[in-house]
């Protein structure tokens, strides 16, 4: 017990010569001090946790939490709403919105007709909305629209999100059934992709093809990269590593 104590004794010591030196008001060292375990317990959930990245991940999934359960609840609710403003002025940025809408409630093919609908005039050549359509098309199972889309990005608008382009051309180019095209693709994309997702589907594809040993490295390569990133980066990525993992496993 008297070891206990210490313990504790210490601990509230470094809470409140954290709240010193950090300019909190004074009154927390009497809080801290006053109340052994609930005073640190008190103070940090109260100054120290909304500060740290931990705060923000809780932040980011109880904000995910709500959306999720409010669409369970009212599932049509967003796109009435963008219906609803796309018909009392139908400008671009409304249109946008509502495709970008669509996608989200399972409705591509609707998305796909706004977004050709907008490419017009001055918008004709827009990169963000051709990357709008070269998504719905992909999500709407239009893959020959999809890969002209994607060619047209890639030639007209050089540089524009190169990684996101290529990785959708190669999943059009894969979902079409021509896998020998995709299988380059992909190898285009790894090299300008953010994130882990292209060397996954790259792997994933080349394990369906009965390709095991090449879809492993790829595999072995998102593991790695996983053990020498930042913890943020793991984070973001943890969806495509947990895939890896498993598929490189099974």
């Amino acid at each position: 017990m008297p070891l206990l104590g210490a313990i504790v004794l210490l601990i509230q010591f470094c809470f409140a010569y954290h709240a010193l030196k950090s300019g909190r008001p004074y009154w927390w060292i009497f809080v801290i001090m006053a109340f052994p375990v609930m005073g640190c317990v008190i103070y940090y959930f109260v100054e120290v946790f909304p500060r740290t990245r931990e705060s923000a991940k809780a932040e980011r999934a109880i904000n995910k939490a709500v959306s999720n359960l409010s669409r369970a609840i009212d599932p049509e609710k967003e796109l009435r709403q963008r219906v609803s403003e796309a018909e009392l002025n139908p400008s671009i940025d409304n249109k946008i919105s509502l495709a970008r809408e669509c996608v989200v409630s399972n409705m591509p093919g609707e998305a796909v007709k706004l977004y050709r609908s907008c490419l017009a005039g001055s918008f004709a050549r827009d990169p963000n909305m051709r990357f709008g359509l070269l998504e719905a098309e992909l999500a709407a199972g239009e893959y020959t629209a999809a890969k002209a889309t994607a060619e047209v990005l890639l030639r007209e608008n050089a540089g524009f999100k190169d990684g996101d382009v290529r990785l959708l051309l190669a999943r059009a180019l894969e979902r079409s059934g021509d896998v020998n095209a995709a299988e380059g693709a992909y190898a285009e994309a790894v090299k300008t992709f953010r994130g882990e997702e292209a060397r996954y589907r790259y792997g994933a594809m080349l394990k369906s093809l009965g390709q095991i040993d090449r879809a492993n490295v790829l595999f072995r390569e998102i593991i790695k990269n996983a053990e020498r990133t930042p913890r943020f980066y793991q984070d973001a990525q943890s969806d495509w590593i947990k895939a890896a993992k498993r598929d490189l496993a099974g």
